[in-house]
Parts: C-alpha cells; sequence; structure tokens
C-alpha cells in the first residue's frame, strides 16, 4: 500500500442509520444555503465535470469547484430546473420556465446567458418549463418540455411536438427513452422516435421518473407509484417483490447505478442504496443526518460518489471514505470502553456491559452478555485467553461466557514482567496489580495481588528494564514500581519535578517504540534508563510537529496514533523518521466523538483499525481506498493579469504548455486553482514560481496566489496539493513569459538612436543657423544705431531752434523710446549667441556700441513727459477749468486721446496693461459726464480750448 502524507480530515458530519438494514454508513457532508449561497431548494445536478459540479437552484445555477461556491443567475432571476454540463464542458445548458440556454464564459472570464429560447416563437414556450436535457450521439442538445423538444443543432433551434402526452426523456448509454403517458415508451434516433413495444406489464396512463441502464443488457425503471422496474428484451416486470414492496410507497424521483449498487432517490423515504440483487445495503435519510428525505435528483461524480439535489440544502456522500461508523444514536450500547475480536466474535465493552456479535457491521447486531452487565473497563487479550475487566471483578471469557477470577474492582492493562527470572503476567486495577501465573497446560492463573501500591492505576507500562510504570487515574502522578525477589510486594518511587518531569497535574504513561513516554503540554517525555532520569524526547517532538503537545500516543505495531482531541491522526515510519498518514477530527454531534476519558485505538485481528466512541465505534479501513488509482487533478479555475487596471483573462491549462503566455511587463498577476477531490473539507496546496524561487512555499487552504511586477524573463507556476484523504494531486504547471520593460525593447533602442542621429543633425543645423542670425543681428544693430543718431541729431536741432516745437519733439522723444527697446531687444539676441567667453569680437562690440549709446543719453521717457506736457497745457488748462475733479492722470490720458493713441499705444507708453487704460477711460467718461453713446475720443478731439 502506498503512503501517502496528510494534514487534516475535518469530519464536518458524521452520521447513523436508524434502519435494519444498515451496514457499514457512507460519510455525508450536508451544504447549507448559507455555504453554497442559492436557495435552499435544488432540482437537479451534474457532475460530468472533474472541475466543478452544477446544481439548478431556485436561485440560479450553483458552481461548486471544491473550495467555494458561486451562483449564475439568470436575467430575470428565475429558478432553473434542470442543469447539465456535457465532455466538452464549454457550456453550461439550463431549463427554466420558458426559458432555456447556456451560460458560456466571456474573455474577461465571467459567465455570460446565451438565450436558446429567444430564437424561436414565443409561443412554443408559453406556460411552459424544461426540464430535462440530453445530447445525443451528433452532439447535439435536446430540451424536453412537457408540450414538445427543443433541438439545438449547429447554433439553430428546432421544435418537436409528435410525441402527445409527453413526459420525460432520458439518455442511457447511447441510447434515448422518451415516454408518453398516452402511447408509451419511444426510442429517439436521428430525430426520429421508435416505439418499444412492451410485455407483461400494463403501464397505460404511468410515466417512469428515471431509467437506467442494469446488468446484462436490461434496464430498471423507477416509476413514482409502481416502485422499481426490470426491463430486458422488451419484457417488463416487478424487479425483486421484497425490495419493492418496501420502496414503492416512498415515490421513487430518481435512480442511478454504478455497476455494482442502484441508488435509487425517493421523495418521502431519502436515498436507498441497493446490490445488484436487490437487498437493501443502507437508507440515508433525516435520521441518518440528511436535509431532507425528498430527493429530487442524483449524480455520481468520476469517483463514483454521489451528489444529491434534495428539496432542503445539497448533500455528498462519499462511498469510499476509510473510515466508517458502527454506531446508532439510540442503541443501549453506551460509552465504549474497549473493542477487541476474540475467535471470530467482536466484543464490546461499554459502561452498560459486555457485548458480543459476529457481524460487527451495525450496532444493533450487539448483543449483551448475560452476567456481566454495567460498567465494563477492558479486554486483553494474553496468549489465547480473552480477559475482561469489570466492575464485578476480573473474568475471562471462555465458549463466548464469562468465568469469574478475581474480586478485582475493574482491571485494565496487561503487561509481562520478570519475577524471579521467570515470565510473569500481571494485570492492574482500580485498586493494586495483580498477579498471574502459567499452568502446566499453559494457561494463565491468578496467583495474587502485589502488596506495596493501591489507588487508581488505569494506565500500566512496563520497560525493557522490568520497571513497572503507572500513572494515577485521577491525580496524574507517575510512579515507577519494582517487585521484590519473592515477588510480594512492589517498590514504589513518586516521579516528579526532580526527576525531570514538567510541573504540572494530569500526567499518563504511554510506551512507544518500546521506550517509556509521558505526554506532556510541554512535549513528550522519555525515561533515561543510562542515567536514571526523565528528558525531553526531541526526537519524537519535533516529527509531531503540532502534534508533539498530544495528550495520547498508541503504539500499534507500524502504526502510530496521536491524539490531541478532538482530533487523532496516524503516523506511519518512513526512512526512518515518523510522518504523518491521515487524521480525523470527531465531533460531538448527535452523541458522536471521542471516549475523552478512556482513548482505545486497537488494531484487530482482520487488519482494520478499531476506535471507541461515545455510542459505539467507528471502522478505519484503509485497504482498498489508498490502492485505488484515483485520478485527483488541480485546475486552475482564472488566470489572469492586470496593468493599469485593465485585466486581461488567459487560457486555462491542463499541463505544462509547450508555448510560454506573454504577458506586459509590470502586471500584477493572479491564479485561482481548485479540486475536487475532498468536497467539504481542506486541501493544502503548496505552490512555487520556477524562474524566481526553487523551493515550494507553505501549505495554504485557499487556491489563490498573485504576483506582483515580477522581472522580465520566463516563468513556470507549479501546484501540488495533498487532500484530506492523505492523496497527493496531480501536479499543474503554467509556463508564462514576462515582457520586457518599454525601455529595454529594440524599438526603443531604435527609437533613441534615431533621435540621436537627428539630435545631431539639428545641432549642426542650428550653428549653422546661428551664425547666419549673427551676421543679421549686426546689421540691424548697425542700422538701429544709425537710426537713433539721425534722430537725436534731428531732435536737438529743433531743441535749439525753438522750444515752442514741444509737440514734434513730443513726438520724436516717443521714437526714441522705442528705438531704445529695439537696441534693448537686439543686445539680447546678440547675447544669445555662443557662450559668452565664445563671442567673436564683432558680437562684443556691437554689444560695446549698444550699451555705450543707451548709457550716454537722457531719458527718453522723462524728456517725453516734458515735452508732451508743455505741448498740451491749453488742453489740461480748459479741461481743469470745466471740470476741476480731474486728476493729472486723467488730463495727461485726454491729451494722448487729444493726438488720437489707441488704448495700445498709450498702454505702451506708460507702461500698463490694455486693461487698465480702458479702465482709466471709464472713469473719465463718468467725470466728464458723458453716455455711454457718447465717443469719448471725439470729445476730446473737438474740445475747444
Amino acid at each position: 500500500m502506498k503512503n501517502y502524507k496528510a494534514l487534516h480530515i475535518f469530519i464536518i458530519t458524521l452520521f447513523t442509520v436508524n434502519s435494519v438494514f444498515a451496514q457499514l454508513n457512507p460519510y455525508i457532508i450536508n451544504f447549507s444555503k448559507e455555504t453554497h449561497k442559492g436557495d435552499s431548494q435544488s432540482w437537479s445536478v451534474s457532475s460530468n465535470s472533474e472541475k466543478e459540479v452544477y446544481f439548478a437552484n431556485n436561485k440560479g445555477v450553483l458552481r461548486y469547484n471544491g473550495y467555494e461556491w458561486k451562483v449564475e443567475m439568470l436575467p430575470k432571476s428565475q429558478e432553473i430546473f434542470v442543469v447539465e454540463v456535457f465532455d466538452d464542458e464549454s457550456k453550461i445548458f439550463i431549463g427554466s420556465f420558458e426559458e432555456f440556454g447556456y451560460f458560456q464564459k466571456n474573455n474577461k472570464g465571467y459567465f455570460k446567458y446565451v438565450s436558446l429560447s429567444d430564437s424561436i416563437d414565443f409561443i412554443n414556450v408559453r406556460n411552459t418549463a424544461v426540464w430535462n436535457i440530453v445530447q445525443d450521439t451528433n452532439g447535439d442538445v435536446i430540451f424536453q418540455s412537457f408540450p414538445r423538444l427543443y433541438r439545438f443543432s449547429n447554433n439553430t433551434v428546432t421544435t418537436n411536438d409528435s410525441i402527445k402526452g409527453l413526459s420525460n426523456i432520458k439518455r442511457v448509454g447511447d441510447r434515448i427513452f422518451v415516454q408518453s403517458r398516452k402511447t408509451g415508451i419511444y426510442e429517439l434516433y436521428n430525430n426520429k422516435f421508435k416505439k418499444i413495444n412492451i410485455k407483461g406489464y400494463d403501464l397505460k396512463g404511468e410515466t417512469y421518473r428515471d431509467i437506467v441502464a442494469f446488468k446484462n443488457n436490461s434496464y430498471i425503471l423507477g416509476y413514482s407509484s409502481l416502485g422499481l422496474l426490470h426491463l430486458k428484451d422488451g419484457v417488463i416486470t416487478v424487479w425483486n417483490n421484497s425490495v419493492n414492496k418496501i420502496i414503492k410507497n416512498k415515490k421513487i424521483n430518481s435512480l442511478i447505478w454504478d455497476g455494482s449498487y442502484l441508488y435509487v432517490g425517493t421523495v418521502l423515504g431519502g436515498l436507498y442504496i441497493i446490490d445488484n440483487d436487490g437487498n437493501i445495503v443502507d437508507v440515508i435519510n433525516t435520521q441518518s443526518n440528511l436535509n431532507s428525505n425528498n430527493i429530487h435528483d442524483i449524480s455520481l461524480d468520476n469517483k463514483g460518489n454521489v451528489w444529491l439535489a434534495m428539496d432542503s440544502n445539497i448533500s455528498y456522500l462519499d462511498t469510499k471514505y476509510p473510515l466508517h461508523l458502527v454506531t446508532d444514536e439510540i442503541s443501549k450500547t453506551g460509552i465504549t470502553q474497549d473493542i477487541t475480536i476474540f475467535e471470530g466474535q467482536t466484543y464490546l465493552a461499554t459502561n452498560q456491559g459486555l457485548f458480543i456479535a459476529s457481524d460487527n457491521r451495525n450496532i444493533k447486531n450487539f448483543k449483551l452478555i448475560k452476567g456481566l452487565e454495567g460498567q465494563t473497563w477492558s479486554l486483553n487479550i494474553v496468549d489465547g485467553q480473552l480477559f475482561c475487566g469489570h466492575s464485578k471483578g476480573l473474568f475471562e471469557i471462555i465458549n463466548k461466557k464469562p468465568v469469574f477470577i478475581t474480586q478485582a474492582s475493574g482491571a485494565f492493562n496487561t503487561s509481562y514482567v520478570k519475577i524471579n527470572n521467570k515470565n510473569s503476567l500481571i494485570i492492574n486495577s482500580n485498586r493494586n496489580i495483580l498477579l498471574f501465573e502459567k499452568e502446566a497446560n499453559n494457561k494463565w492463573k491468578y496467583s495474587r495481588p502485589l502488596k506495596g501500591i493501591s489507588g487508581l492505576s488505569h494506565q500500566m507500562e512496563v520497560d525493557v528494564n522490568n520497571n513497572i510504570w503507572i500513572s494515577h487515574y485521577r491525580k496524574g502522578t507517575i510512579y515507577k514500581l519494582n517487585v521484590d525477589e519473592k515477588g510480594n510486594r512492589v517498590i514504589r518511587n513518586l516521579m516528579g519535578v526532580n526527576d525531570g518531569l514538567p510541573k504540572r497535574t494530569g500526567l499518563s504513561v504511554c510506551k512507544f517504540d518500546n521506550r517509556i513516554v509521558f505526554p506532556t503540554d510541554k512535549g513528550f517525555y522519555t525515561y533515561d534508563d543510562l542515567r536514571d532520569t526523565i528528558v525531553a524526547y526531541d526526537k519524537l517532538n519535533n516529527e509531531l510537529g503540532e502534534l508533539n503537545n498530544a495528550t495520547h500516543i498508541i503504539d500499534n505495531d507500524v502504526d502510530k496514533w496521536v491524539v490531541k482531541l478532538p482530533e487523532i491522526a496516524l503516523f506511519k515510519l518512513e526512512k526512518e523518521k515518523l510522518s504523518k498518514f491521515i487524521s480525523f477530527r470527531f465531533n460531538n454531534s448527535r452523541s458522536i466523538g471521542l471516549n475523552d476519558d478512556n482513548i482505545k485505538i486497537n488494531k484487530l485481528e482482520d487488519g482494520n483499525t478499531y476506535i471507541g466512541l461515545i455510542n459505539g465505534f467507528a471502522i478505519y479501513q484503509p485497504l482498498g481506498f489508498f490502492e485505488q488509482n484515483y485520478n485527483n487533478p488541480i485546475f486552475f479555475d482564472n488566470i489572469s493579469s492586470v496593468n493599469d487596471g485593465d485585466t486581461v483573462v488567459y487560457s486555462l491549462p491542463k499541463v505544462i504548455n509547450r508555448i510560454s503566455t506573454q504577458i506586459n511587463y509590470g502586471s500584477d498577476l493572479n491564479f485561482s486553482y481548485s479540486s475536487l477531490s475532498n468536497p467539504g473539507m481542506d486541501i493544502w496546496y503548496q505552490s512555487k514560481l520556477e524562474g524566481l524561487n526553487t523551493d515550494w512555499g507553505k501549505s495554504r487552504k485557499d487556491g489563490f496566489y498573485s504576483f506582483r511586477s515580477l522581472k522580465s524573463g520566463k516563468y513556470i507556476f507549479k501546484v501540488r496539493a495533498i487532500n484530506s484523504m492523505g492523496v497527493k494531486l496531480s501536479e499543474i504547471s503554467y509556463v508564462f513569459k514576462i515582457s520586457k520593460p518599454w525601455y529595454l525593447m529594440w524599438y526603443t533602442f531604435f527609437t533613441l538612436i534615431s533621435l540621436l542621429i537627428i539630435a545631431i543633425y539639428s545641432i549642426r543645423k542650428y550653428l549653422k543657423r546661428n551664425k547666419d542670425d549673427r551676421k543679421i543681428l549686426l546689421n540691424k544693430t548697425t542700422k538701429a544705431l544709425s537710426e537713433k543718431n539721425r534722430i537725436e541729431k534731428q531732435f536737438n536741432s529743433m531743441k535749439a531752434e525753438n522750444t515752442d516745437q514741444s509737440r514734434e519733439l513730443a513726438k520724436y522723444s516717443m521714437e526714441l523710446m522705442r528705438n531704445n527697446e529695439t537696441l534693448q531687444e537686439l543686445k539680447k539676441e546678440l547675447s544669445k549667441i555662443g557662450d559668452s567667453n565664445r563671442k567673436d569680437r564683432g558680437v562684443l562690440k556691437a554689444i560695446s556700441k549698444v550699451d555705450k549709446n543707451l548709457d550716454q543719453q537722457e531719458d527718453p521717457q522723462t524728456i517725453f513727459n516734458y515735452h508732451f506736457d508743455q505741448s498740451n497745457i491749453e488742453l489740461s488748462n480748459a479741461l481743469k477749468l470745466e471740470f476741476p475733479n480731474l486728476s493729472p492722470g486723467d488730463l495727461r490720458l485726454s491729451a494722448y486721446l487729444r493726438h488720437n493713441m489707441s488704448s495700445k499705444e498709450i498702454a505702451e507708453i506708460l507702461h500698463v496693461s490694455v486693461r487698465s487704460i480702458e479702465v482709466k477711460r471709464y472713469r473719465l467718461r463718468k467725470k466728464l459726464g458723458l453716455d455711454t453713446s457718447d465717443n469719448l475720443s471725439e470729445f476730446i478731439i473737438q474740445y475747444k480750448v
């Protein structure tokens, strides 16, 4: 048997069956609407996909990938009655009221609904509902309502209502059966109906609810009122009258056959599991912790496990779960203290007595042994003898009957010990240790109690040095005992902190790998016989990991069970190191749970391990489960990248791609993945990104991983997992490349080189143009200086001739001002040509002439203001006389307007904005008392002085 490591199996619901037919029960997981996010009522289930299971629900299509549930709703939020996913898994086909079609993923990874009923006349779907969907061998999809069939072929929908009283359509293998309430059963082949001639049973007015293939080329038909019928060679008979009498009144709703068992879903009785001979193996209903007895649909997944769509929520039955319960909530067996198999019989020691059964598959098979009613503590098989520790004393079971040995109040463990170099047998009880010696017939016979010890001692172990170790049942104190030479008394040594034990109460003693060990909340301790002290058992603690503070360790040969309530874990030795193999977690719901006061885990002669429970026992039966070659793949649910808010969804491969997916640099990359290996239970995933790291990351329960801003290069993202059964899941990979950043791309280098060439060419051209511009500026400067000299000469001449020509002088002053501004601009342009240290002599000489010329003359603005005021003094005096509230600024503005100057020209002279001149003009208009229709400039020009 191949060994697998496992982390945790969380048993969500452990159940019992209150039925005379019950044997070993499958494991049930119930999904409530709070979990699956839909409505409580589901109508059908499709588990054809390995990746997801789908449910037709009142709220929409429920999708479950083993990790999370999602709901896909119709545009009008109608309830969905049937859902089917076929082999290619590309579309989710659905049927609803007056609606049918399919969901399909778009390029963003979201499901979008495509209506097929919209493509036909509404009269063909009005007041009808689609309840069944099948696919024929040509790949055409057929939707069935009660009046008619709708065929979806080559993206076209056609209708067929030639069968009157249509009530059902089912595909069984390669055959499609069609039921008419009026005319019988037909087979649909190549879009034609062929009636099947039925003999042996009157089916007039009856319609089957479901039909499945059965052994020997026959079929089983389930009828709501008739029960189970058998069809072979055109002849229908009642299948197995005994089972049909039980099941026919339960109103059959759906059927599934897996080759070994027939699963029958009913309206009133839950799920019946029947073998091929017609024997009821199990009845799963509300008494078995199923949420409802009304089962609408059944589906088998690729591992042979059962999904149920019910009137109230959804359930999953794991028929191959390695842990089976033999228990019953209302049984009278009581709390299990011990269990063993002896001479082909199973003995169950409980607080109600000692029970026996030849068939341990049902708790009801166990019968109480007369005389052993009441508290039964232990069962020990020693050299072919079965000893039973009871509150009445110690008994030996011979021929299924108790034989009294001694009045010992309870008896628990047996061990061999050497006394006077002779092997003896000791059994510890509530009060003392009982000594047994062998007789001539090789049978163990009670001899005497050992003196020197008293008190409760449920746990007892003997080490290789013949030391007897016991722990006090109530106080948890540890004693090391030695038997004296006469074999009558023990020498008692109380072990404590001074001997190496941690300071705490409630210690127990166990035996592991032939060593005495002590479980504590600080880890396991062991006895070091060489130094006669107790030390921390570091090797064991390291190998147990998070369970190193367990309360019990039970060594069943190669199986090592570790208990840390409510979990029990099985460890196995691999390469001289303990590794966790599988673990279970028990809840105490419905009276199911471990017996905290007396943990019993026994591997018995049938190869199975029996675990004592509060009300019965569990059987760990790995054979058959771990040897089966299950395909438990992991699937990528979504692979996407996000860059600057844009999301890209990529294809979802099952294996490593030959061609890498190209992903833009700077993208955030997201992976989500899941597996249907263990619905409702934890799966632990590990991932690594080859190209970034070589080690697998920490185990995580969530199937999601993200990467932010990976460097450019090729990567392989890998995911592996182990499910709660200890089965390793198939590893999956995704190959992708992160592109180089834009500044490292070839086109970037090409662009840069091109820009460099252009820049060199532009600089050379600029330098040449600069040289030409310099010549032009020098010429302009020379002309400007010459013009300025001419104006200055004419100005000085006029000034000398007649000062009354102030008006002309003001005009020339203004020209002189403008000429100076031109010289300033030319100076700036000359200064820009080349570096100041590298200007040629012509440029420097020109700048020097400009500076000298500007420095030697009077300020043109001052000269202008003076002469302008002189030339307009008569106007200013006249205006001041008539309008005494005018300011000097108003008078000067009037003078400018008198000369018919624009606002722009005035602004240049005053070195202000045009807007400021407009405001001054507005204020002057108000002071002069002009209307808005009067022209201010005309008023000033025409004003008589």
